[in-house]
Parts: structure tokens; C-alpha cells; sequence
């Protein structure tokens, strides 16, 4: 995870069969920084990822070049910054 410059408005859920198994919870990130944060999971799972704005603009690119990056076992799996 590298934040923008409004780092607060970030926030993730990972869910498993509709229900949180990870999420940010009350966690305020930093502005600009890079965060590594290691997640494990059951490969007998299907997982969905969301990540969110709270203002809608997105990570990437209007205030600092933020972005997410999900690797399973090395191999990058989703990828982006621009969202609503």
C-alpha cells in the first residue's frame, strides 16, 4: 500500500464467502508512505478485495501517486490507485 497525500480517507476489507476476515479497521495511515502489510489466508477460500476512498477520488494521481498491489505466493494478483 503506498498512501497519497490523504492517507486518512484510505481504508480495506478482505472478505471471505461476504464476511470480513482482515480489514483496516481504525488504522490511520500515513500520508505518503509505503505500508507492507502481510495478510494470511486459506487457500480453500475465494477472497474479495475492496479497497476505498472515503472522498471518492481515489489513491492516484490528483493528490500523490498512491496505489495498491495484492501478491499471492509472489505473483501479482490486483493491482491499481485509481478508483472512486
Amino acid at each position: 500500500l503506498e498512501t497519497d497525500r490523504y492517507a486518512s480517507e484510505t481504508a480495506w476489507d478482505l472478505l471471505a464467502d461476504g464476511s470480513v476476515v482482515r480489514s483496516s479497521g481504525t488504522k490511520i495511515y500515513q500520508n505518503e508512505q509505503t505500508y507492507n502489510i502481510p495478510l494470511e489466508v486459506c487457500a480453500c477460500d475465494d477472497y474479495e478485495f475492496l479497497i476505498k476512498d472515503t472522498w471518492g477520488d481515489g489513491m492516484c494521481c490528483d493528490y500523490g501517486n498512491g496505489s495498491y498491489k495484492l501478491e499471492v505466493n509472489g505473483e501479482v494478483v490486483a493491482e491499481g490507485g485509481e478508483f472512486g
